[in-house]
């Protein structure tokens, strides 16, 4: 049967070429990603005379994220008389039903994806029949690259068997079916928290890819099964790693239950791009934004949101108006202001100091400054200006000169929101205060991400008779 088969394919092939004209390539064996479907193709291709199978890297960008799909080694029949490199339309060819996913209908794919009238009401059950005939396993349905070539296919089954009723209060179960069967592994755990983040990609995928939404409509599903599935998956995945919104969720809020779950990230790493721009590229955007301006326009609108003293370095007019268009609209008022004559000679701690604005406005009304931060570039920047910049993140303050005999003033504006653990960064940056000296820290709220340029309300702190309430209710 299969040599009357290949005898029919060839002469299938020879048909189309005398029909259509002598053609470099031969689309019916053009496609194929998965080393199964290329292997059919390449025995496919070496039966006919004067052609050879060969392979072609190609790379598409995937709908959701700015990630790139990983990169396959697509396979092509090719007739030997062409050359390789110049194969005319051949690329194009590829692209076109690569760079959409699941080839757009092509029918020997890496999923055996069905043509287009070969799609019914009961479309997922007869694609299901079709990928057990073909042989193609579950976990090479869902592994990235399959995600990343066709969202709707792999996340149809990635989404389904979580759903499925067997599976439906075990994790255990679930994890069989794609072959992990001891689940008290560590390597088993790790890749349920990768199951997990792979359901997420294909959640913002599909919603964000109207192509490949389509198509997993047309095989009998609704977005909402996507919905379902991630709730199942999160809440497997939380179970053997609690729930980080910050840094899972992309949200910018602590609250104390999170403090001290999770592991200490690498900190240096978290906005030191941002820095380094900046440096590099003053007359951009990145050196332009509101952060990392030290002029004494932006410095006078920090000094008068803090010590409500208003013009208090030299800013001509003309410097004046570029820098309120700078600011587009943003609020200079903030909730309190502090005596500036307390700051003047002052000791002051800037943690997580950033490109250094902080310290800058701080030297001009004449405190002496420590400043600290993570990034290498932010130690580069605050540097140029104050040499007493330490590389270190907060958690290392213990360790820094002098950290004993504390400061008058700690400054720690939008820092420990993205630590690891809030909580016990709050007690050591408050610990490095004098007695009677001022914390002044920020966090992003709630309900917006920015609801005033400057939030935060001082607090008088010393370490023998201030008392700070947290929420567990902890003095």
């Amino acid at each position: 049967m299969q040599v009357f088969a290949m005898m029919e394919l060839v002469l299938l092939m020879t048909n189309l070429m005398l029909a259509t004209g002598r053609s470099c390539f031969i689309p019916e064996l053009s496609g194929a990603s998965s080393e199964t479907f290329k292997d059919v193709h390449r025995a496919q291709c070496d039966a006919i005379a004067e052609h050879v199978f060969i392979e072609q890297m190609l790379v598409s960008s995937s709908s959701a994220s700015a990630q790139k799909r990983s990169p396959s080694h697509v396979g092509a029949c090719v007739d030997r008389a062409c050359e390789a490199a110049e194969i005319p339309g051949l690329i194009p060819y590829l692209e076109g039903h690569f760079s959409k996913g699941c080839r757009d209908g092509h029918p020997t794919t890496r999923h055996a994806w069905p043509a287009e009238d070969e799609l019914k009401v009961d479309g997922y059950f007869e694609w299901m029949e079709r990928l057990d005939k073909e042989a193609v396993s579950w976990i090479e349905m869902i592994s990235w690259e399959s995600i990343y070539e066709c969202p709707a296919a792999s996340c149809a089954i990635l989404a389904t068997h979580s759903l499925h009723h067997q599976a439906r209060d075990s994790k255990e179960v679930f994890l069989s079916i794609f072959g992990v069967k001891n689940f008290d592994l560590e390597d088993s755990k790790l890749f349920l928290l990768d199951v997990a983040q792979r359901m997420q990609f294909c959640y913002d995928e599909i919603l964000s890819n109207a192509h490949q939404q389509d198509l997993f409509v047309k095989l009998g599903l609704i977005v909402a099964v996507l919905e379902l599935a991630l709730a199942r998956l999160r809440s497997w995945a939380h179970e053997i790693q609690p729930r980080n919104p910050h840094h899972e969720e992309g949200r910018l809020v602590w609250h104390d239950h999170y403090s001290g779950l999770y592991p200490p990230v690498n900190y240096a790493e978290q906005f030191d791009l941002q820095w380094r721009l900046a440096l590099e590229q003053p007359g951009s955007d990145f050196g332009q934004e509101s952060s990392v301006r030290l002029d004494n326009c932006s410095m006078n609108d920090m000094i008068a949101s803090t010590f409500g003293r208003q013009n208090f370095l030299y800013c001509n007019e003309s410097a004046r108006e570029v820098h309120e268009s700078l600011e587009r609209g943003i609020s200079q008022q903030n909730i309190v202001t502090l005596d500036i004559s307390r700051f003047m000679g002052a000791t002051a701690l800037d943690v997580g100091c950033g490109f250094g604005r902080w310290t800058a406005m701080l030297q001009h009304i004449g405190a002496k400054v420590t400043s600290v931060d993570a990034s290498p570039h932010a130690v580069i920047s605050t540097r140029r200006f104050n040499p007493d910049t330490h590389q270190m993140t907060l958690f290392e303050l213990p360790t820094l000169e002098n950290f004993e005999a504390g400061f008058d003033t700690v400054i720690c504006w939008g820092v420990l929101h993205h630590t690891h653990d809030p909580y016990k960064g709050f007690k050591i940056v408050a610990s490095a205060l004098r007695e009677g000296g001022f914390l002044f820290i920020q966090v992003y709220n709630d309900r917006a991400k920015a609801g005033f340029h400057y939030t935060s309300q001082p607090y008088e702190h010393g370490r023998k008779r201030c008392q700070v309430t947290l929420s567990n209710g902890e003095v």
